[in-house]
């Protein structure tokens, strides 16, 4: 069950951990795109040197040259 949404539009990536943990619950995210930006990884989803954990949560409908979804 998806209890939000959240969406980067096309126009970046929706998010970008960097040194954290973050924890994604019943979301949806959705509409990343880092195809031709400097760093065309992670579309929806950058982790480096940090950590990700997905609850019942969903990437969707993202693009980019390496792990549209997450890289």
């Amino acid at each position: 069950m998806q209890d939000g949404t959240v969406s980067a539009d096309h126009l970046d990536r929706v998010f970008h951990v960097h040194g954290v943990s973050l924890t994604l619950e019943g979301v949806l995210v959705f509409e990343g795109d880092t195809t031709g930006t400097a760093d065309p990884r992670g579309g929806a989803v950058l982790v480096e040197g940090g950590a990700l954990t997905l609850d019942g949560a969903t990437l969707s409908e993202s693009a980019a040259e390496e792990g549209g979804g997450l890289y």
